[in-house]
């Protein structure tokens, strides 16, 4: 992978927990993929709504128009569908003939109207619990097409990308306050908002990097699940018991957990809570159960954002030696990062000639001394 592709991944991230805005990430994959237009949406399981995620060089009202009249006609969607052509990159006259593009309606009303949108490079990308990820960039009719190159990137950015749309899912929560979801952002223990079965219905971002990691706590189609059947069931009957309070009363129900972890690692400490009388006014109807998540191995919380601003490093420059300040070994900051680790390498020089630095010791110890407010790990 380029460094270019590096910085972009690090983007969908970033942007799946908020700090940068998915329409930048928009406007990079159009660039990396030498798009004129792009579209980033997401489908619910049936496939009847559309969630608008990303767009660039497209006009939000036709995109609306799009997800309202013409999805169901879209001719790039329906073939890879239909040939189950999924988490890879697809070009559009591969899979949907120029003749048969030029005859649609989909091409006729919507396409050529306003953009000339004739080539498409695109893909489709289930999530979890159903809907897909969709994306698509396109040119115009005169255009070249897209070539193997640009579907080989496109490719190999899908598994960030889906992975950042996952994040993206539990750290949003239209049925939320601003205020409030912001607050609960801003806490370092995972909390998660479950429905009756102990199904998740929201997260934050603790919440979301806990899940992530599948050590311990794992989020399936039926629900959250433990690592053992026997702390799955006691979870769940906690879960259980904050439901049947929402009637009787919240007093004697939820309780706490301690759920045990695959890799060896201290236990995470758990609270379930019933949502109680607030159930209606700050939650959204389903919820019947807050889960708190404490690790106690959380090590020193690092942003990249704040070594970028500190040492003028670039966003893949900060992104390495916050993974190295934070106690990962490079190799382990590599295969996170999705990069080589003769790239990584390459990275930690610069950022360590930028830093004024004789090596990585040193620039994990400068980087502890110069950032305010540092956490160490929690025994």
């Amino acid at each position: 992978m380029s460094l270019k592709e590096n910085d972009l991944i690090g983007m969908f991230y970033d942007a799946a927990l908020g700090k940068v805005s998915w329409n930048d990430v928009g406007i990079g994959l159009a660039d990396i993929l030498q798009g004129t237009t792009l579209n980033l949406f997401v489908t619910d399981p049936s496939g009847h709504d559309v969630d608008l995620v990303a767009a660039h060089h497209l006009d939000m009202q036709d995109l609306q128009r799009y997800a309202r009249e013409f999805a169901p006609h879209d001719l790039w969607t329906n073939a890879a569908l239909g040939g189950r052509l999924f988490n890879q990159g697809l070009i559009g006259s591969q899979i949907v003939p120029d003749k048969t593009l030029r005859r649609s309606v989909f091409y006729n009303e919507f396409l050529r109207d306003k953009y000339d949108s004739f080539r498409f490079l695109g893909a489709m990308q289930r999530m979890e619990g159903g809907g897909f990820t969709v994306i698509s960039t396109h040119r115009t009719s005169d255009a070249p097409d897209f070539d193997p190159t640009s579907q080989r990137t496109l490719t190999r950015l899908l598994p960030h990308l889906g992975r950042s749309m996952e994040v993206r899912k539990h750290t949003q929560s239209p049925g939320l306050s601003g205020a409030f979801i912001q607050t609960l952002q801003k806490s370092t223990q995972g909390i998660l908002f479950l429905d009756a079965r102990g199904r998740i219905l929201w997260a934050n971002i603790a919440g979301a990097r806990i899940l992530a990691e599948q050590d311990g706590l794992q989020q399936t189609s039926q629900g959250l699940i433990a690592g053992t059947a026997k702390e799955t069931r006691m979870l769940l009957d906690l879960v259980r018991s904050c439901s049947s309070a929402v009637a009787s009363g919240p007093a004697s129900a939820g309780g706490y957990i301690s759920i045990g972890r695959s890799s060896g690692r201290y236990s995470y400490r758990c609270l379930v809570t019933p949502v109680g009388h607030e159930k209606g006014t700050l939650f959204p109807g389903d919820v019947a159960a807050l889960f708190f998540v404490v690790d106690p191995e959380q090590p020193p919380v690092i942003e990249p954002d704040q070594l970028r601003k500190l040492f003028d490093l670039t966003p893949a420059e900060a992104r390495v030696a916050a993974g190295l300040a934070m106690g990962e070994r490079l190799p382990v900051v590599a295969r996170r990062l999705g990069i080589s680790h003769d790239t990584a390498r390459t990275l930690l020089a610069r950022a360590t000639g930028k830093m004024g630095s004789d090596g990585q010791i040193h620039l994990v110890r400068t980087i502890l001394t110069s950032v305010p407010g540092l956490r160490g790990p929690r025994r």
